[in-house]
């Protein structure tokens, strides 16, 4: 064996690619082995020659420029020889689904100065086929399809208008006249994205807008202002859906590192298909990327379905490959996505760390949303489905116009930890569909936003979810609870010790929740709001959290936010009227407006909860433009000692603070001196 080892490390290769060298070439045909290639005397002209030559073991080393192609590898590496695609360091090496585009602009009549049209060439999208894979489908053009979002829906034009199907005219139906759809295209202007609107007059009255003709046979853009010229500004096209995406499903053990991707023209999911994606492979490490500007999705890290014969470009073998497990996704910079960051179905051991997730969602995708075809909820900077074993760590998660970390249907083992989640909409971190066990833990979530009545601003947030451990997480300042869970539907999961494989599937619950040693600091609405005690929402607990005075109320639900009707109100009016103690609430209890919630002694006496919870001063500053936080504790607030946190031990990372007694919180180095410290990147342990 190390005879073997040794001879596939002797064989490995840097192939060089540099397409401004003056010697830079392509092999004729791109599937043979190209001697004399990849050198620094003669380096390859494209990523995509290279790619189609390498084996594993070898290295594709790519000096700076502007790569505009679609790298679509056609076989894997090997643990001991991964295929790796490195972008020189210290230097941008920039890879886009996008063209240069220098039409004829023509001057619209009556417009305001800017407004130009230009016509679309067929013959612009033709060209792109995957030169590593001949045998796949070119592109359709993305300017003729609507921007979709949903389960196997199928492509649907948006241009031209006499296209239109009774789908597009149902959806246009209640819309006022001359409302188009939005297509799959997109067009940037000195590197900057424009907004595609939806009428004719919206162009003309903003400034960096433009939207696709009636025929579909060209478009009308109105630049921004510039010190420019037309003829010297950079207008560019996206031609591609992909930018990475094997041409095979299932490759293994490939490394992409360094490499900034972007510009996409790629549809909604259902299949995913991100602007990088990993098509069901397996063993890839993806780290300092930078990855944003897709149309909808950046990256896909799973198996694009759920079902392997829904895979678009798949060959027949190929199609039964349905899950992406052991990748790893490092130190990227996902951003700028018009729906989802990072998104992935069937990802179990997936590790996503020490990344940044922003600004996804540009297009405030949403089916609560009325102006697209938008009927499934897949807005996210990260969303998983199928985690299994999964770890979401140390990542820096803000301003998404969605949910941070979103983990739906099935998270046996996963674990989110570590994590600065900040200025997110709807829920800093969400809990959807699985009975557990998770553990979510020292997370900052602060500043969730509202979007919805049904997303209105939590920190920790869970539905028909259960067996999940919160703990040691500050939750500050959100728009409504800090820690929110609630059954609502009767939709059936995998048991907890089910597989994928040999599924034993229950009706959901909201059961077996643990709200444990959390810093729970100036969220608007409450503190924490759990289930009222049913046949499926059992076993929940909070305790040994510190809470501040603006937090003092607590709130039982029945689901779907419920706090007045049903079992839980009345359960807490008995209890509450039959106390003759006083430590409760002297109210008239017939006439107590639930609404209001609970007290700590009220909670307390309903509940059984939080019996040596704290409501402590508030002395916590975070400044989320620095990532500093500053904290002042005193003895009888931040600095109580509490019970450590007891826990399996198959969760993956490391243990939880342990000893006699621990802080609750993500930090375990307070004392009673004033502290400011960052908040990102948090330390690995303490």
């Amino acid at each position: 064996m190390l005879s073997v080892c040794c001879a596939a490390l002797a064989e490995a290769r840097t192939l060089l690619v540099d397409q401004k060298h003056p010697q830079a070439a392509d092999p004729d045909d791109l599937r043979a082995v190209a001697e004399g290639f990849g050198t620094e005397s003669r380096p390859f002209r494209t990523i995509s020659a290279a790619t189609a030559i390498a084996q594993p073991g070898d290295t594709i080393y790519v000096r700076p420029g502007v790569y505009r192609e679609h790298i679509a590898p056609v076989r894997g590496g090997t643990k001991a020889a991964p295929i790796t695609w490195q972008a020189a360091p210290g230097h941008q090496v920039f890879v886009r689904g996008s063209e240069v585009w220098k039409p004829e602009w023509v001057p619209v009549a009556g417009a305001p100065a800017g407004v130009y049209e230009a016509a679309l060439d067929p013959a612009i999208f033709k060209p792109y086929e995957d030169a590593t894979n001949p045998g796949a489908p070119v592109l359709a053009n993305p300017y003729l399809n609507a921007l979709v979002v949903g389960r196997n829906l199928p492509a649907m034009p948006a241009r031209p208008v006499s296209a239109w199907t009774a789908e597009t005219r149902e959806w246009l139906a209640d819309k006022e006249p001359g409302r188009r759809p939005r297509t799959l295209g997109q067009i940037f202007v000195d590197g900057a994205p424009l907004v595609e609107m939806e009428t004719r007059e919206a162009v003309l009255a903003t400034p960096g807008a433009w939207m696709v003709n009636d025929e579909g046979d060209g478009v009308l853009v109105h630049f921004p202002p510039s010190s420019k010229q037309l003829e010297e500004r950079l207008v560019e096209l996206t031609v591609r859906d992909r930018v990475f995406a094997p041409s095979r499903r299932g490759l293994k053990h490939l490394v992409v590192r360094g490499f900034v991707f972007e510009h996409a023209a790629n549809r909604g999911p259902f299949p995913q298909g991100g602007l990088v994606s990993l098509r069901a492979g397996g063993h890839w490490l993806v780290e300092d990327n930078i990855i944003r500007h897709a149309k909808t999705i950046g990256i896909d890290v799973g198996s694009e379905t759920w079902d392997g014969n829904l895979a678009t470009r798949a060959v027949e073998e190929d199609r039964r490959l349905i899950l992406a497990h052991d990748n790893v996704f490092r130190g990227n910079q996902v951003t700028d996505n018009g729906l989802s960051g990072m998104a992935g179905w069937n990802c179990p051991r997936i590790v996503i760390e020490n990344n940044i997730v922003a600004r996804n969602n540009t297009l405030g995708l949403r089916p609560l949303r009325v102006d697209h075809w938008v009927v499934w909820e897949e807005h996210a900077g990260i969303k998983l489905h199928v985690a299994t074993g999964g770890r979401i760590e140390g990542n820096l998660v803000h301003d998404n116009d969605a949910h941070g970390i979103w983990l739906d249907n099935v998270f046996t083992y996963a674990r989110i930890t570590r994590n600065v989640i900040l200025n997110n909409a709807g829920g800093g971190i969400v809990m959807e569909l699985g009975n557990g066990p998770a553990l979510i833990d020292r997370n900052v979530v602060a500043f969730t936003r509202s979007f919805s009545k049904f997303y209105a601003g939590d920190g920790i947030y869970g539905h028909d979810a259960s067996n999940i451990t919160v703990a040691h997480n500050l939750c500050f300042a959100n728009a409504r609870f800090g820690v929110f869970f609630q059954r609502i539907t009767d939709r059936k999961t995998v048991s907890r010790g089910g597989t994928r494989g040999d599924p034993v599937r229950d009706p959901v619950q909201a059961s077996g929740l643990r709200i444990l040693n959390n810093l729970l600091i100036e969220n608007s609405r409450a503190a924490i709001n759990l289930p009222g005690a049913g046949e499926r929402t059992q076993g929940n607990i909070s305790d040994h959290n510190l809470i501040s005075s603006g937090n003092v109320r607590f709130m039982l639900n029945d689901g779907r936010g419920s706090v007045v009707n049903g079992p839980s109100a009345v359960n807490a009016r008995q209890v509450l009227s039959a106390d003759t103690t006083g430590a409760a609430s002297r109210k008239e209890y017939e006439k107590w407006n639930l609404t209001d919630g609970f007290t700590l002694p009220e909670w307390r006496l309903v509940t059984g909860n939080d019996r040596h919870s704290v409501v402590g001063p508030d002395r916590v500053i975070l400044r989320p433009l620095t990532r500093e936080i500053e904290i002042k504790p005193d003895a009888g607030g931040m600095l109580v000692r509490v019970p450590p946190v007891e826990l399996e031990d198959k969760f993956p990372g490391d243990p939880l603070p342990a000893g006699a007694a621990v802080l609750p919180g993500p930090w375990q180095h307070l004392d009673q001196h004033n502290r400011r410290f960052a908040l990102w990147p948090m330390p690995a342990s303490e």
